[in-house]
């Protein structure tokens, strides 16, 4: 394990020197693809795929909450901008069509059956399909931020990634504190009464803050460090000192690295930086720190291993 508390990104950004790709980005196609999933709904994805460059890693980029498509999200866009010498995919969610906006309300689709397992295993079921593809080298990267990065937590495993990204996720502590930490101290017993309820209704689509008691059953109990420290992936934890979820709750997936006496977690702390990598002044940092973090995970596919 690695612990760098940096005061900004740009001291990292030139490990992007560390492969030449990262100074030329090639031309990419992309195509907006389907398949169906077990239960004959329809799974959307897209892929681009960089022109002219042999075989190239992939890189699997999940959006945060909510239902607005992938693409739709400005940091999912920034991300995916500095990832571009790889072949990147975007999976939408359950209910969520490639060009949704958020400027209606959600599905009644997303609402019942966007859970974060759901999420997994919809990652897990395009990257299987991808299979053999003569463009891919086998080498498997994954980011997630905030509730994305959950998801590629515990995606992480089952795929056997050769690297993971987790920006403003906070791995070490279980789901439910992490939402309990925005929620003022007089309001924790009626949102503990709320989870509560939720587990002894995992199947009922009554909601509390705008998710059924099935989000809240499938997700509360889930710390992500566990699924961490149950594969050999490289992790990248990234974590805002200004984010209203308190850093103590990535230090802790830190801790439990070291304590197990294993090295596969580097975190990055960024003191001045909110949730969304934002600073005091609101200005985004976002596409420094992405690109930081492909430099990172560009030197664990070049030198794998602690």
């Amino acid at each position: 394990m690695r612990v760098d508390r940096p005061a900004s990104p740009q001291a990292f950004f030139r490990l992007g020197s560390l492969i030449g790709v990262l100074l030329a980005v090639a031309p990419s196609a992309f195509a907006d693809e389907t398949m169906l999933r077990p239960d004959g709904s329809e799974l959307s994805y897209r892929l681009d795929i960089p022109e002219g460059t042999g075989k190239v890693p992939l890189a699997v980029i999940a959006q945060g909450s909510g239902c607005v498509g992938a693409r739709s999200s400005v940091a999912v866009r920034t991300v995916t901008s500095a990832f571009a010498p790889m072949a990147t995919l975007t999976v939408e969610q359950y209910g969520v069509l490639p060009g949704d906006d958020g400027s209606v309300a959600c599905s009644a689709d997303f609402a019942s059956h966007a859970l974060m397992s759901q999420r997994v295993a919809d990652y897990e079921q395009v990257i299987n399909g991808l299979g053999e593809a003569a463009w891919w080298s086998g080498e498997l990267v994954l980011f997630g931020g905030s509730e994305g990065g959950l998801v590629m937590a515990r995606l992480a495993p089952r795929v056997e990634a050769d690297a993971a990204i987790l920006l403003s996720t906070a791995p070490g502590v279980s789901f439910d504190q992490i939402v309990l930490s925005n929620v003022p101290p007089e309001g924790h017993e009626t949102v503990r009464g709320l989870f509560e309820r939720a587990r002894n209704a995992p199947d009922s689509d009554e909601k509390f803050s705008g998710y059924t008691f099935r989000f809240w059953a499938d997700a509360i109990a889930v710390t992500a460090v566990d699924e961490m420290l149950s594969s050999s992936t490289q992790f990248l934890a990234i974590h805002g000192g200004k984010d209203p979820v308190p850093v103590d709750y990535s230090r802790v997936a830190a801790d439990r690295y070291s304590d197990a006496g294993r090295c596969e977690l580097t975190y990055w702390e960024f003191p001045n930086y909110g949730h969304g990598m934002e600073d005091a002044a609101g200005t985004s940092h976002m596409a420094a720190v992405a690109a930081a973090a492909v430099g990172w995970a560009s030197a664990r596919l070049a030198a794998p291993g602690c």
